[in-house]
């Protein structure tokens, strides 16, 4: 009699206890949403979890020691020690649309320059610098555009620099001859085919014009596989005067050692903020080895500031030379030496314009 009361008793608990897990919510584990690799725009971009748009980071982290010294009107040889850092991150988003695709592009830049210099001509200073150590540098946004349907705005290079293909060939010298490096916000319009490209924008630029008074341009590229053209013409809005550029580049292609050359002019009245008279330069590279790259540069400007029109009287003559000659070593990937040196002399030297050699050597590790 007990054991059927018992195992009766059971059979009731087994029932209650099936009947409350039937009732019971079963908690199920949430989908787990990798990060899938997106290869449309090419390597290192991957999909934002849950949307269409692909992202991308890289950037570069540089250092640089340099010295400047200083052969005439000195009693005696003096030389100015100089170290800088930079560490730039950029962030880029693509995604597809119906006008095609929709491409944004924002960098964060820190970096620190001590140019080690009490005045022109110098004075003796410690081994890096006048600045005992260096400090911290603050983060800046350097870069922030926007790209669709031929459309191109935002903050960054200036077309006068991106057209004109600026720089020595190698993109990670440090001297870029008798020409600026100019910041603008643009708002432009590009029309490609067949390599040509037509652009025209109107930008407010950190090199010329006033408030209200922005500065139209216009250009004409062409792109193939060995060849680049550019012609660029501006209007500087708050001087009433038009500048102009020419550049052209060939790359002869591995069969000759990879050797690259190209030549540049530009030229205005006197009175934009481009030129100020008339400038040109001439370029070349050539391969030594899989590793290692020599790079040379000239450049020479002529009266740009036609007899001090446009400067005080300290620089009456701007007319000068500057030539380049660096090696760009690569001894493992994505890790850049680049020693150079730069030689410039004035037709003209006053206490502001003195003939000077000064030489760089550059770390550059990209990501």
């Amino acid at each position: 009699m007990l054991s059927k009361t018992l195992m009766g008793s059971a059979a009731v608990m087994v029932a209650v206890t099936g009947a409350n897990a039937a009732d019971a919510d079963v908690l199920e584990p949430e989908p787990i949403e990798y990060v899938r690799v997106c290869d449309a725009y090419g390597s290192g971009w991957f999909y934002i979890p849950g949307t269409e748009t692909c992202l991308k980071f890289d950037g570069d982290v540089r250092v640089d020691w340099g010295a400047k010294h200083y052969h005439e009107q000195q009693e005696d040889e003096t030389s100015n020690h100089e170290n800088r850092y930079r560490a730039r991150l950029n962030i880029r988003a693509n995604n597809e649309t119906e006008y095609g695709t929709l491409q944004s592009r924002f960098r964060l830049k820190a970096e620190y320059k001590d140019k080690g210099e009490t005045g022109t001509g110098g004075s003796h200073n410690d081994m890096l610098s006048e600045v005992e150590g260096p400090s911290s540098a603050g983060v800046v946004v350097d870069m922030a555009t926007i790209t669709l349907a031929g459309f191109y705005l935002g903050f960054y290079d200036n077309y006068w620099k991106r057209a004109g293909n600026d720089g020595w060939y190698t993109t990670l010298s440090r001297f870029e001859g008798p020409y600026g490096d100019y910041d603008a916000l643009f708002f432009e319009y590009s029309y490609s085919s067949n390599g040509f490209k037509a652009t025209i924008g109107v930008e407010d630029g950190d090199v010329s014009g006033e408030a209200g008074a922005p500065d139209p341009y216009a250009g004409l590229t062409y792109t193939n596989e060995n060849l680049y053209l550019a012609g660029i013409a501006y209007w500087d809005g708050s001087q009433g005067s038009g500048a102009y550029k020419f550049r052209g580049d060939y790359d002869f292609g591995s069969s000759w050692a990879g050797f690259k050359i190209g030549g540049w002019y530009m030229w205005d009245d006197g009175e934009t903020d481009y030129v100020k008279g008339h400038a040109l330069g001439i370029t070349a590279q050539v391969d030594l080895g899989d590793k290692l790259v020599l790079f040379t540069g000239y450049g020479a400007y002529d009266d740009q500031y036609f007899d001090g029109s446009a400067c005080t009287s300290s620089c009456e003559n701007g007319s000068g030379e500057q030539t380049e000659i660096g090696l760009q070593w690569n001894p493992v990937p994505n890790l850049y030496v680049i020693p150079e040196y730069l030689w410039t002399s004035y037709d003209e030297q006053t206490a502001d314009q003195q003939n000077f050699g000064q030489f760089n050597i550059r770390v550059v590790r990209q990501f």
